[in-house]
């Protein structure tokens, strides 16, 4: 176990984050299961497994041991299928996964022209919900629902069929475009997230879906909604209180006060990645923007956090964020801090 300490927002707190320090090759050749035999160095944190919670430091001595968990949910190197691979012109080789709610188990393919997604319920009528929303009120690409058959309960097994998208991953695209069509994808995508964040919700305004309806994105939690919430200032105090449940539960109170009450409230597509984005390599024409299922009404500051999110804060792609939405590095030190708790 390779075991890194991460300097939290908080003076005199460190977060301790353990790593997996055994490669496959490692694992092949039966390193790791053997105690007598010799291990090669630890790789760096970036060659291993995802992180997870070991403890937390306050002042220097060790707390109680943390549960490797975020959130009520292990961990996992599994490989995963993106709603934009498969709205790609090509199909995507991948590996069919166990999981009911992995994304390679809920994306089929129905014809060259449309993609069969299955899911729960409440997150597939979330995202018919927002993409009807949106198609509303911007000019953005998003997929059209063809044919629905939704669950009466929420957590009952449905499917959407919609249209597929053209275009390629910018992940992919941006190595080989020109810096002509880089300038009209960075045109194209300052306005069309800047056309989402001009939405507002009526009223104070909330925390949740479009119609008013609970909360739901994977850095809260994986299969269930929360909320919704009827002030930002109470969607603060929801992400701070498994802070309350560590050896130091006053920490809460320090984070809380990091996170103003001020924040206003703007639809947000809550997934924003170079997953999740098509374009056409050629022109630079962003195609389509797929994968709605946890957008909603957030704080301002969320659709920058969730961009920055896991593994996306690479140097490449951090340099687009910088040109197409509005940064706001605080608050997401912050909430990355509360991640891990």
């Amino acid at each position: 176990m390779h075991d890194e300490r991460v300097r939290g927002r908080i003076p005199n707190v460190c977060i301790s984050v353990g790593f997996e320090a055994i490669s496959d090759a490692q694992t092949k050749c039966g390193l790791g299961c053997n105690p007598q035999a010799t291990h090669p160095p630890h790789p760096p944190p970036s060659q291993s497994h995802p992180p997870h919670i070991t403890s937390v430091h306050y002042d220097g001595k060790p707390g109680a041991p943390l549960e490797m968990t975020r959130f009520g949910r292990q961990f996992t190197d599994q490989p995963r299928v993106l709603i934009s691979d498969i709205h790609r012109r090509k199909a995507p080789a991948y590996t069919a996964a166990t999981s009911r709610n992995s994304t390679s188990a809920r994306i089929k393919y129905e014809t060259p022209e449309t993609i069969r997604k299955q899911g729960d319920t409440f997150r597939l009528r979330r995202e018919i919900e927002a993409m009807e929303y949106v198609r509303a009120r911007t000019s953005i690409p998003v997929p059209r629902v063809l044919k629905t058959n939704l669950g009466k309960d929420d957590h009952e097994e449905g499917w959407i069929l919609m249209e597929r998208l053209p275009g390629d991953q910018l992940g992919e695209a941006w190595p080989t475009m020109s810096e002509g069509s880089r300038l009209e994808t960075l045109h194209q995508l300052k306005s069309h997230l800047g056309q989402l964040r001009n939405i507002r919700p009526d009223g104070v305004g909330w925390i949740g879906s479009c119609s008013g309806g609970p909360a739901y994105d994977h850095r809260l939690s994986n299969m269930t909604t929360c909320g919704p919430f009827a002030a930002v200032s109470e969607f603060y105090d929801f992400l701070v209180h498994p802070v309350k449940k560590c050896p130091r539960p006053e920490l809460a109170a320090e984070y809380r006060r990091q996170l103003p009450d001020e924040s206003s409230i703007v639809f947000a597509h809550a997934d924003v990645s170079w997953e999740n984005i098509l374009v056409d390599c050629a022109s630079g024409r962003v195609t389509g923007i797929p994968d709605w299922e946890m957008a909603g009404f957030w704080p301002e500051w969320w659709e920058y956090r969730k961009a920055v999110f896991g593994a996306r804060s690479k140097p490449w792609w951090m340099k687009i964020l910088k040109h197409i939405m509005q940064e706001y590095t605080r608050e997401a030190d912050v909430d990355m801090d509360l991640e891990m708790f």
